[in-house]
């Protein structure tokens, strides 16, 4: 009967380390492998491990399919214009479909010849080659042919030549390991085993032998030993053990030395269950190397700087581990979903390839198939705040568990040559798994992924998720768009847009602060702030309407009613982002004061003036809606005029009279 030990998930490293085992080793081949509290790892298993594991990378990260997937979008844009211009055969449908023929045969030429000088660097003899290069030739005189729209299938044809050329294994496997080693490994080992440079230029069955080396075959001696002493005294024979495995185990050879001297098999069981190091991260397991650097990047500490970690003065073992536990270390990258995450300001950003995962305190399986759902979200392209829905929607059946459970998010970037590692803890209490499941949906309606995202990360937090609404805001006044030479009515839409998701934000921020307190209709305010955002949209269009730009020599200028109302919105922001209350409403009556007097130049009926809604008033309370949900939902309509409304832009005594009554 072959060995095996059971490894509880405790800490969140090893649990992903474990969750990526169970990728390799699928629960319906291996029923009894996966327990509530964690694994059952046997002999068999770490044997096969290197090539399970190599196997695994492959396929999942195989650069083909990453690559034709980028060009589907291409491919996509060429198929839609191809069919308008199947229905219409004028000039300019095929005009349209030239334009779009091109862009995607440049796009095909650029990804295509970045992977050709890849192969060329370890393939420039094949034939595959010169076929990618016949490719590209196809494509780079298809992008300059002005009649491109007869050749419009050529782009998919070159779509399927390219993934036939690119998946022949040997070309497919070695591209695959070095994207893997570089973008995946690396973050987390550094440079050791098969991540070191010699061995980019290696066969696939290189990588195994090296895994089987460095990785199965440790584990494999410690989880014989571990074996032998669980046996009885008298049936085990641990010095045996140690006499076969001390040629390649330094460990093994340094204990078999000392225990020479020992006369009993008692002796040496004692010696080693006293004397001995234990495996910090596995409970009955000895301690045959170090936790350092190359063992896990993001935690570990090399054994240079870490003599405060030392045991008895042992540098060689600072921090005590055994190989099964770095084998298990050595999964914690198939066990999180890597994304891009983006990071910093609208204007001054970066995007960083972000590892993560999610726990509960329940069963380790049930963990495991919230990760596998986390991992086919995150890696689908989904933002943090979609995946979360996602993964309560899986579990909407179990709504009275979730309701009592709290998840816990982690997510790492982890850059080994700067020696720098970002790690960020999320905690959603049961409130927030509340709001999520009832209302996570309508985060979707904040039209703005980095603010939608960093709004769920403030509330994870624990954090009033307020500043993030007045960011977005104060990107509502003047946002940036793709277009190098935007008209003023594209800007004012995207303004709006913006000024929607975050009046949505709003709504969501004050459910979220309801929720907390244990109220149970989260909605309470929801007509309130919708009162005080349609007063914002109904003064904005009234202070606007009429107004134009006016200047020129020996005129006074006179700023766009749209100027001035940017300007007017900055101080609101600026008074209510420093809880200045009396700024604040001494700016909205004075706005109040400047519509009234525009309404009547233009109507002299006194019941068509705006009234200050007496909701304002909630701000200098104690109870109701707080300031800064006033201030930015007030804010948000003031920047989000809708085209319906816009239409009355010339009657503003009509719009005056719907406020007064709201």
């Amino acid at each position: 009967m072959s060995a095996s030990i059971e490894i509880i998930a405790e800490d969140w490293m090893m649990t992903a380390g474990l969750i990526g085992l169970t990728r390799l080793f699928d629960k319906e081949e291996y029923p009894s492998f996966q327990t509530n509290r964690g694994i059952i790892l046997t002999e068999e298993q770490i044997q096969q491990f290197p090539e399970k594991y190599i196997r695994w990378l492959i396929q999942n990260h195989s650069i083909v399919k990453r690559d034709v997937g980028r060009m589907e979008w291409s491919i996509d844009q060429v198929g839609r214009a191809k069919l308008v211009s199947d229905h219409n055969t004028d000039a300019e449908q095929q005009e349209k479909l030239t334009v779009k023929v091109i862009e995607a045969a440049k796009h095909l030429r650029k990804s295509i010849g970045d992977q050709a000088k890849k192969v060329e660097k370890y393939f420039s003899d094949a034939p595959e080659y010169q076929e990618l290069l016949t490719l590209i030739e196809r494509l780079e005189i298809l992008s300059k042919n002005k009649e491109a729209y007869i050749e419009a299938d050529q782009i998919k044809q070159a779509r399927d030549d390219y993934e036939r050329i690119m998946s022949v294994p040997f070309i497919n496997e070695r591209l695959t390991l070095n994207y893997v080693r570089s973008v995946m490994l690396e973050p987390f080992f550094g440079q050791t085993s098969i991540l070191q440079k010699t061995f980019a230029s290696k066969s696939t069955q290189q990588f195994i032998e090296q895994l089987d080396k460095d990785f199965a075959r440790p584990a494999l001696q410690d989880l014989q030993l571990y074996a032998e002493r669980q046996k009885e005294i008298t049936e085990s024979d641990i010095s045996a053990l140690l006499q076969e495995h001390s040629e390649t185990n330094k460990y093994y050879r340094k204990w078999l030395k000392l225990t020479k001297k020992l006369k009993t098999p008692q002796e040496v069981y004692d010696f080693l269950e006293n004397e001995v190091l234990r495996c910090s991260l596995i409970d009955g397991l000895l301690a045959t190397q170090s936790f350092e650097e190359k063992s896990f990047v993001p935690l570990g500490v090399s054994k240079n700087n870490s003599y405060n970690f030392s045991w008895d003065f042992d540098r060689d073992i600072s921090i005590p581990m055994s190989a099964i536990a770095r084998l298990v270390l050595f999964a914690v990258p198939i066990g999180l979903a890597m994304y891009n995450r983006r990071m910093g300001t609208e204007e001054f950003n970066e995007n960083k390839r972000f590892f993560g995962m999610v726990m509960t305190q329940n069963s380790f399986i049930e963990n495991v198939n919230n990760n596998n759902t986390y991992y086919t979200l995150r890696s689908g392209g989904n933002t943090m705040g979609e995946a979360i829905t996602g993964l309560l929607d899986e579990s909407r059946d179990k709504a009275r568990k979730i309701h009592q459970q709290s998840y816990f998010f982690i997510e790492l970037h982890s850059d080994y040559s700067a020696k720098k590692t970002l790690l960020e803890y999320y905690h959603m209490p049961p409130y927030l798994a509340t709001f999520l499941s009832s209302y996570g949906k309508t985060l979707h309606l904040i039209h703005h992924t980095h603010a939608k995202d960093t709004f769920l990360r403030a509330v994870l937090k624990g954090q009033d998720p307020k500043e993030t609404i007045y960011e977005l805001l104060r990107v509502s006044i003047k946002p940036t768009l793709n277009s190098s030479n935007p008209t003023e009515i594209a800007k004012v839409a995207e303004s709006k847009r913006l000024a929607d998701s975050a009046y949505h934000a709003v709504i969501a921020r004050k459910r979220i602060l309801q929720a907390k307190k244990g109220e149970q209709e989260m909605a309470n305010y929801d007509e309130k702030i919708s009162r005080i955002n349609k007063q914002g949209k109904i003064l904005g269009i009234c202070l606007t309407s009429g107004r134009s730009a006016d200047y020129g020599e020996g005129k006074v200028y006179q700023a766009s009613g749209r100027k001035k109302l940017d300007g007017i919105v900055y101080r609101l922001l600026n008074a209510a982002k420093s809880g200045n209350k009396a700024e604040f409403m001494d700016t909205v009556f004075r706005m109040y004061m400047s519509a009234n007097t525009s309404i009547a130049r233009k109507n002299s009926s006194s019941d068509k003036y705006m009234e200050v809604s007496s909701d304002f008033l909630e701000g200098f309370k104690e109870n109701g809606l707080d300031f800064d949900t006033i201030a930015s939902s007030f804010i948000a309509g003031l920047l989000g005029q809708n085209s319906e409304e816009n239409k009355n832009e010339s009657n503003p005594s009509i719009t005056a009279k719907e406020a007064t009554q709201s």
